[in-house]
């Protein structure tokens, strides 16, 4: 349930980054909430790829990684294939703030494409005009 509601926080806070306000201050708000939500997001990044823990879970797990297609691993296998399963796991944790950071990066080029293509459509219809 708090994923879920880390999930809806997050899309509500990069819809109101991203919306069109009529509000100037909130105009002026709304860079700021995004360089602090790419930081947050930058630093949330940096704390979930270390792998330290995994390495450590690795040592210590109580659930180790014995067997691999019904044939029993030596206990550097084991450790090895322990510490892979947890570092996937801990990787998993990435895709979340890199999803976030591809949002806040690709938003405006996409928005400043959309206006040069508006302003290049008007400027044809503006010379069919004259040409007319």
């Amino acid at each position: 349930m708090a994923r879920f509601l880390l999930a809806v926080a997050v899309i509500l806070v990069l819809v109101a980054v991203d919306w069109r306000w009529r509000n100037e201050s909130l105009q002026i708000l709304a860079p700021i909430l995004r360089i602090a939500l790419g930081l947050t997001v930058a630093l949330w990044l940096l704390m979930s790829t270390s792998l330290t823990p995994a390495y450590r879970h690795a040592l210590v797990a109580s659930d180790p990684v014995t067997t691999m297609r019904d044939l029993q691993l030596t206990p550097y296998q084991s450790g090895v294939l322990t510490m892979e399963r947890d570092a996937a796991r801990v990787l998993r944790r990435v895709i979340p703030p890199l999803l976030i950071l591809t949002w806040l990066g690709a938003f405006p080029a996409v928005g400043a494409v959309r206006r040069a293509f508006k302003a290049r459509h008007k400027g044809d219809e503006s010379m069919s005009d004259v040409r007319g």
